[in-house]
């Protein structure tokens, strides 16, 4: 159609950069009715504590999952523990870890998901690598991509492993004295991660650092270490960091008692 004289033709760019991304957020919320996958859940964790008592124990199981990346809460309400959890159930959490007195004695946490599906009592290490194990693997074209990177096993053999030194699991307790004495010699940075990494593997097989039930002196002297060093990364070191969030939350009169 010809124009009127002194009109000229408009130009309508449509831009939407997110419209995809919202419909198909739309198509998820409602394909899933709020039950979204571990992976991609807004509510992954949530930590509820029986009483008062194992407040604290429950903010620290808190922090070492914030600190890893993970989306977590504390239940910090009056109500009864039954209470707590039908709430979380119904606000879709995916896990719910209960603790009290007990399950602050020994590290453990009460392991729940929104389903009623009760997985037991387990220690924060273990919870950690049943969330790990709910991450998406990589896709078959980002292995592709990286198929070439560069592979420190291919220059410096077993140095390239995150543990030096073979440690038994029948042996903590010569791993914990290996890390303080390593620390206290006042030896190399690379000594003391090499040090961190036999620490790092014997408590993947031990709860404390003694290898019983209960904290040790070995425990006591190596919570001095670190804290008069630097505190692990808790990616490199899960189990050594969880261990020290542990330890940590005892009082110095009973670090001293430890035998």
């Amino acid at each position: 159609m010809p124009l009127k004289p002194g009109f000229k033709r408009p130009v309508i760019v449509h831009r939407a950069i997110l419209g995809s991304v919202e419909r198909f957020t739309a198509v998820l919320c409602e394909h899933l009715g709020g039950k979204w996958p571990f992976w991609l859940s807004p509510r992954q964790v949530i930590i509820c504590p029986i009483s008062e008592k194992a407040a604290d124990y429950c903010t620290s199981i808190y922090l070492y999952f914030h600190k890893l990346g993970y989306e977590c809460e504390v239940d910090q309400s009056q109500g009864s523990i039954n209470k707590k959890v039908r709430n979380a159930q119904l606000a879709q959490w995916n896990y719910i870890l209960v603790a009290g007195e007990d399950e602050m004695k020994l590290g453990l946490v009460d392991v729940r998901t929104r389903d009623n599906k009760r997985h037991g009592k387990k220690r924060i290490t273990e919870v950690l690598e049943m969330f790990r194990a709910e991450e998406p693997a990589p896709s078959a074209k980002s292995m592709d991509m990286y198929k070439n990177a560069f592979n420190p096993a291919d220059y410096y053999g077993e140095e390239a492993g995150a543990t030096t030194t073979e440690v038994s699991s029948s042996k903590p307790k010569a791993a914990a004295a290996a890390v303080v004495g390593g620390a206290a010699s006042g030896s190399s940075d690379r000594v003391f991660s090499d040090k961190l990494d036999e620490m790092e593997e014997s408590l993947a097989h031990s709860q404390w650092l003694s290898g019983a039930a209960m904290p040790s002196a070995a425990d006591a002297e190596a919570l001095n270490v670190l804290k008069a060093g630097k505190i692990p990364d808790p990616r490199a070191y899960p189990n050594v960091f969880g261990w020290y969030a542990m330890v940590s939350k005892f009082s110095a009169e009973k670090q001293a008692a430890w035998k």
